[in-house]
């Protein structure tokens, strides 16, 4: 009962000193001081720390939490966040004039408060904008329920994106305690390639690469990929059975050559949302995972990273086309029973 008691005792100062801003040590030097022949021994000093550091420190056996803190600290550091609500930690111990450990005990264990990071959007949609992508994404809906029974068939999906020569790796081996490297964007002046992929869940219909020098408008467009789909499809296509083709509203897809075109082919444009990527499968799935499997390769070459695209898009399965779909079908049931907001 007296090793608990003074084990308490010492768990009990070695928080004051620590919520005050005290090296470690510094607090094994103050305990011998204090404590005399009694202190604990640094190893037990040193583990009282990291046990306060990871926010499991206890006071005995049957204490959970830590003591009471200055009500006072607590509303400082709530002012301070209300007034600068993406202040640091460090900035918060400045502005309220409290050390940061009291400041970190007092966001975590009596304001409750955590970071939230900002979500990002493709825009900022306006109500009409909202209304229209519940609406579409109804009328898309049904289309893709109608085929689900027949995994889809009959249903072209697919969109364009840029290709890095250079597609590093997003982290590499360091020693513990390094600081992160800086990797800039992609810039205009980076070499790429404007990659147009459209597939179905039979495979992998188009995979052009822009040449150098063009420009993606609609009569490039029209050639290059809805004219190889329409020869392709032409002999599947019946009246009661039509082959629909999904992009997103990008205007070479929406220019009156492409829409002239489409009404003299065997293919049937499929409507989509504005500012939708997120129910876009090269969008939100097939780029993604593309540009996954690309990382840690260079090229020298537009026809170099043609191949590379070919190679990963074309080792997709048939269920792996088949499950961007289904997500494709449970992501526009989300949407058209939403408010119209981003997923």
């Amino acid at each position: 009962m007296a090793s608990e008691e003074a084990a308490r005792i010492d768990r009990w100062l070695v928080y004051h000193e620590w919520i005050n801003g005290a090296e470690t040590a510094d607090i094994i030097a103050r305990l011998e001081v204090s404590r005399g022949k009694d202190a604990p021994h640094p190893s037990t000093v040193y583990r009282y720390v990291q046990e306060l550091e990871k926010e499991t420190f206890a006071f005995d056996r049957r204490q959970q939490s830590r003591p009471g803190m200055d009500p006072e600290k607590i509303w400082a550091v709530e002012e301070a966040v209300e007034e600068h609500k993406s202040a640091s930690l460090r900035m918060l111990s400045i502005l309220s004039g409290i050390n940061r450990r009291a400041v970190t005990i007092a966001i975590n264990d009596y304001l409750h408060l955590k970071r939230i990071h900002s979500k990002w959007i493709p825009h900022e949609l306006s109500n009409q904008n909202k209304s229209d992508r519940v609406r579409l994404a109804g009328e898309m809906l049904k289309i893709l329920k109608q085929r689900a029974k027949f995994n889809y068939a009959g249903i072209i999906t697919g969109d364009e994106t840029w290709v890095s020569y250079q597609n590093e790796y997003d982290w590499t081996w360091g020693e513990k305690g390094s600081s992160r490297q800086e990797k800039a964007r992609l810039t205009i002046a980076s070499k790429k390639v404007m990659i147009s992929v459209f597939f179905s869940v039979d495979g992998m219909h188009v995979i052009d690469a822009l040449p150098n020098g063009q420009t993606i408008n609609s009569a490039y467009f029209v050639s290059k990929i809805l004219s190889p789909l329409d020869k392709y499809f032409k002999t599947i296509a019946k009246p009661h059975f039509p082959i629909y083709v999904h992009y997103d509203n990008a205007a070479p897809h929406k220019a009156k050559h492409t829409v002239d075109f489409l009404s003299r082919s065997c293919l049937t444009g499929m409507p989509h949302p504005p500012y939708s990527p997120d129910v876009a499968p090269c969008d939100f799935s097939l780029f993604g995972s593309l540009k996954q499997k690309l990382k840690g390769q260079t090229f020298h070459s537009h026809h170099d990273a043609l191949k590379a695209v070919q190679q990963v898009l074309c080792s997709l399965t048939a269920q792996d086309r088949i499950n961007i779909f289904r997500s494709w079908e449970e992501r526009l049931e989300r949407l058209s029973d939403s408010d119209g907001g981003y997923l």
